[in-house]
């Protein structure tokens, strides 16, 4: 049996965002997928603006830019009539836009990534059981000719999708329901028609929606039609005239589809795990969540569980961390899931049975709140899953005023880097794997010689959890410590400071701890209780 410190079954973009993430953090991880390949179609086709900052903080945004058609808007027509647009352009992050790519190109990116971080997902090989075994986890693994191998990990992550051997073997329940005699069908195909191309387009009729989404700026759209299904069992794939005869009756009769790439008939269901650990198991992705493909939401949400699992585990994997640590990927992560089923289930009601209320809603409500910079914002940040914070976590801890609390995702900022002189932002503060204190002062005051010292001392104190300190100060510069630069208070608008304040970032780039920098005693305190054996020096 083979040692390792965690296995990963399934190497889909959830398996392979946390696989590359425990490399990068130095530990020894295995994936291992029953797929001989990965996927060759579109499948889950974009990336939202929190997805690209996660990628962004693995240092690869950029290898996706080449192949990406950026989603900026799609217009609403409900019932043959115009009722607005929704700008997804324009999230408050440098990602500022969606991007339309196949799953299939992110699939590639993240297999090369993985190469890069000497990794390799071994296929096709199945997961056949697993099972607790002391301080180990064992797996039983069967490859393509028949050959058996177990092996025994530090700790196991189930990212294999909805049918989850890790959730079956924990018994962790699969709570929801089926879309019954519901069916969608899809294509990704050229359209000629009346509408503007590069642009999404979104249909609401009586009892079906028809969506039809740019994958590139001259023609090419994936168009998805949810409709009632006259026989369920019917697994087929359709043909490209049948989606042909469905835009042509729903939204322009002498619409002509061309050059198909992808066909599929598929129903769903949404369901979700209520924990996502037991024990030494985890859960991610798929495995604890499904839904209704309403916005785009699946699989940027299944990273967003890696994102949050994996520098916890590595911390514990090497000591830096309490297992306490772990529970808290649990706690963060069900809520959002939990949110997001009540969100696609209500908007794909909406969208495919509107009611007589719904109907008057979206004829003559809903083009006046589209008009509203203040609900275009809310609506732009739920769907570009920037909105998402954990201030219930146990890992969020207040200590003064501010808007930006402890629990948010920190936004991002533009300042100098005074040692180097040239711009910087915050996100480049915190790039590594650890977490981040930053010293923000004001105009009336700097960073003394005794502060300095203080959070050097803090800093050099908790080496186990790689904690950098970085001074923001908007008009001085102080010595003896990094110095970012905020002239004109960027970054203090934005972070909501008007008081030297430390903020303590997390690895994963939410706000873990705020207070008054004048008293760290609750900082040393936080930290002590998150480092796995702090110096005896936090403690005091």
């Amino acid at each position: 049996m083979s040692e390792i410190d965690v296995f990963v079954i399934g190497g889909g973009p959830v398996g392979m965002v946390l696989s590359a993430e425990l490399a990068r953090h130095g530990v020894r991880v295995r994936v291992a997928d029953r797929r001989a390949e990965p996927v060759h179609h579109s499948h889950a086709s974009i990336l939202h603006a929190r997805t690209q900052e996660v990628f962004d903080a693995m240092g690869i945004a950029g290898r996706w830019w080449p192949y990406a058609h950026p989603f900026a808007r799609a217009t609403i027509y409900a019932f043959g009539t115009v009722v607005g647009a929704l700008e997804l352009a324009g999230a408050d992050s440098p990602f500022s836009v969606p991007l339309d790519v196949g799953q299939n190109v992110t699939e590639a990116i993240l297999v090369k990534r993985l190469r890069e971080l000497g990794v390799t997902v071994e296929r096709p090989v199945e997961a056949t059981s697993v099972r607790e075994a002391g301080d180990a986890v064992e797996i039983d693994l069967r490859r393509a000719d028949g050959a058996i191998e177990t092996v025994r990990a530090g700790w196991l992550v189930g990212c294999e999708g909805s049918h989850s051997i890790v959730r079956e073997h924990c018994g962790i329940p699969f709570e929801g329901k089926r879309y019954a005699a519901r069916e969608f069908v899809q294509t990704d195909a050229r359209v000629r028609w009346s509408y503007t191309a590069g642009v999404g387009h979104l249909f609401i009729e009586r009892d079906r929606f028809l969506g039809c989404f740019p994958m590139d700026g001259s023609g090419l759209f994936r168009v998805l039609c949810a409709r009632p299904d006259r026989n369920p069992d019917d697994r087929s794939d359709p043909t490209l005239e049948e989606m042909q005869a469905i835009v042509r009756e729903i939204a322009d009769p002498d619409a002509v589809l061309s050059e198909p790439l992808w066909l599929n008939r598929f129903r769903t269901q949404a369901r979700r795990a209520p924990t996502y650990r037991a024990g030494r198991m985890f859960l991610a992705g798929d495995a604890g969540h499904v839904h209704v493909p309403v916005a785009g939401q699946g699989m940027n949400t299944g990273i967003q569980d890696a994102f949050n699992l994996a520098w916890k585990l590595a911390a514990v994997v090497h000591g830096r961390a309490p297992d306490a640590l772990l529970d808290t990927y649990s706690a963060e992560r069900t809520p959002v899931a939990a949110g997001l089923l009540r969100g696609t289930d209500a908007g794909f009601n909406t969208l495919s049975r509107p009611n007589a209320a719904l109907r008057f809603a979206l004829e003559h409500l809903a083009p006046l709140a589209l008009d509203a910079r203040a609900v275009q914002t809310t609506l732009r940040n739920l769907v570009e899953e920037i909105a998402i914070g954990y201030r219930a976590s146990a890992l969020s801890e207040q200590h003064d005023r501010g808007s930006l609390r402890a629990g948010d995702r920190v936004p991002d900022a533009l300042l100098v880097d005074v040692a180097a002189g040239v711009n910087c932002t915050a996100f480049d503060a915190m790039r590594g794997e650890g977490w981040t204190l930053f010293a923000i002062v004001d105009d009336d005051a700097s960073l003394d010689a005794a502060s300095i010292a203080a959070l050097q001392e803090i800093a050099g104190a908790f080496t186990d959890l790689r904690c950098r300190a970085v001074a923001v100060d908007p008009r001085r510069v102080a010595a003896g410590i990094d110095v970012l630069a905020d002239r004109d208070r960027t970054l203090h608008d934005r972070w909501d400071v008007h008081r030297p304040t430390a903020i303590l970032v997390r690895p994963d780039r939410y706000l873990g701890f705020r207070g008054p920098l004048d008293d760290l005693a609750a900082l040393r305190a936080y930290l002590a209780r998150w480092a796995a054996a702090p110096a005896a020096t936090a403690a005091a």
